[in-house]
C-alpha cells in the first residue's frame, strides 16, 4: 500500500539505531568547540561556544574529523533573474514539532541564528490511513504524522511533505498551510535549483521508499517525473540547490556513513563524493548550501553501539566543500527533518 510504504520509509529513516533518549532541554550554550584535524575555526557565538557544566540529559557532541582531501566544485556565482525580496536570509528549517524556523548562518548570536517563524497547522487527512505514521519507538503503534522534508522556492513558498506522504504548500511569511491533495509513496527529500537554460527554477526530489531515486516535481501539475536511481547508490537523500544551477545530495552512503555529492540533474549521477566521517545522523537530517558552505542538521546522538541514545534534538555543522572539514556551529532542542533555501541566497 502506498500509505504503508510512506510510513515504513519514515520509520526506517529516523529510528532503529538505539533506544530513544530522554527529552532534551534547550541546548544553546551547552556545546563546546570542535577540536579536529583540518577543521576551521567555528563561529564565535555567545552562549554557544562556551560549554556549561554537563548533565545527564545533555547528549555530548562527538569530535568530528576532517574528510580526505577531496573537493566539490561550486559553479560560478549567478544571480537568478527573478529573485523576490524575502526577509534575509531566506533559509528555513522545519522540525518534527511542526515548527518552522528561519535559519541565519551568518548571525553572530545564537538567538539571531534560529528564529521561530510559527507553528504549522496543516490539514492532515484522516482517511485511508493518512494523517498517522508508525511510532519509531514502537512498531505496533501509530502517531500523528509530522514533517519529513521541506524545500523553499525563490518566492518564499515552502513545499513540506509529511511522513505519511502528504504534500502541503506553506507560506513562509504567514505560515499558512494548504493541502495539495498529493500523497507521495515513501515521501521524499527535495530542493529547488536554478535552471541553466532559462530563467526558471526546478524542484528536484529524492523519491522512492528509500529516497534513492532522482525525479523532478512540477509544482503546477503536481506531476513527479522520474529521472533515475542515484549512481552510485544513495539512500535517504536530502537535496539542496543554488542560484547557479548546482544540485547536491546529503545521504547515507553504504548503509553507514553520511556523504555529500554533486548531482547530475540529467541522469542522477553522483560525482565529487565527499565522505563525512564521524558525522552522526541520529533520528533525521537535512542540509542547505549558503555562502560557499554546506550546513547540515543531524539528530543528536550519544554513545555508540548498544548503548547509543538518540534525541529529538539537532546538531548544526558547517561543511567545507573544498576539503570536507566539519565545524560545529550550534545545538537546537528540536529535531530538524527538513531545510530549504531560496536560489537567491548568497553563494559566496
Amino acid at each position: 500500500m502506498r500509505v504503508m510504504d510512506a510510513r515504513t520509509a519514515w520509520s526506517q529513516r529516523i529510528a532503529g539505531l538505539g533506544p530513544r533518549g530522554a527529552a532534551v532541554g534547550v541546548l544553546f550554550g551547552l556545546a563546546s568547540a570542535v577540536s579536529a584535524c583540518g577543521s576551521r575555526t567555528g563561529l564565535e557565538l555567545d552562549d554557544v561556544r562556551t560549554p556549561t557544566e554537563p548533565d545527564s540529559s545533555t547528549p555530548p557532541v562527538p569530535p568530528l574529523d576532517a574528510a580526505p582531501d577531496v573537493a566539490i566544485p561550486i559553479s560560478p556565482v549567478q544571480t537568478p533573474p527573478a529573485c523576490v525580496a524575502l526577509p534575509s536570509p531566506s533559509a528555513y528549517v522545519v522540525t518534527t514539532a511542526d515548527n518552522l524556523w528561519q535559519f541565519n548562518p551568518s548571525a553572530t548570536t545564537s538567538a539571531a541564528m534560529l528564529q521561530l517563524v510559527g507553528h504549522l497547522d496543516c490539514p492532515l487527512a484522516t482517511g485511508l490511513g493518512l494523517g498517522v505514521c508508525q511510532d519509531p519507538d514502537n512498531p505496533n503503534a501509530l502517531i500523528a504524522a509530522s514533517p519529513f522534508s521541506m524545500a523553499v522556492d525563490r518566492t518564499g513558498t515552502a513545499y513540506v511533505v509529511y511522513c505519511d506522504g502528504e504534500v502541503f504548500v506553506v507560506d513562509t511569511q504567514g505560515v499558512t498551510c494548504k493541502a495539495t491533495g498529493l500523497d507521495v509513496p515513501g515521501a521524499y527529500g527535495g530542493a529547488f535549483t536554478e535552471d541553466t537554460t532559462d530563467a526558471n527554477e526546478t524542484f528536484f526530489v529524492a523519491t522512492g521508499d528509500m529516497q534513492d531515486t532522482l525525479a523532478s516535481f512540477n509544482t503546477t501539475t503536481l506531476a513527479i517525473n522520474t529521472i533515475g536511481a542515484f549512481s552510485p547508490a544513495a539512500m535517504y537523500a536530502e537535496l539542496t540547490g543554488t542560484g547557479a544551477g548546482d544540485l547536491f545530495a546529503f545521504y547515507l552512503n553504504n548503509g553507514s556513513e553520511m556523504s555529500i555529492a554533486k548531482v547530475d540533474k540529467a541522469n542522477a549521477e553522483l560525482t565529487n563524493i565527499l565522505p563525512l566521517p564521524g558525522l552522526p545522523r541520529g533520528r533525521g537530517w537535512a542540509f542547505v548550501f549558503w555562502g560557499g558552505d554546506f550546513y547540515t542538521f543531524t539528530g543528536a546522538v550519544s554513545g555508540t553501539g548498544a548503548t547509543q541514545m538518540m534525541f529529538d534534538a539537532t546538531v548544526i555543522t558547517r561543511i567545507s566543500p573544498a576539503d570536507g572539514s566539519q565545524t560545529f556551529v550550534a545545538n537546537m532542542n528540536e529535531l530538524v527533518v527538513g531545510a530549504g533555501v531560496s536560489t537567491c541566497a548568497p553563494q559566496r
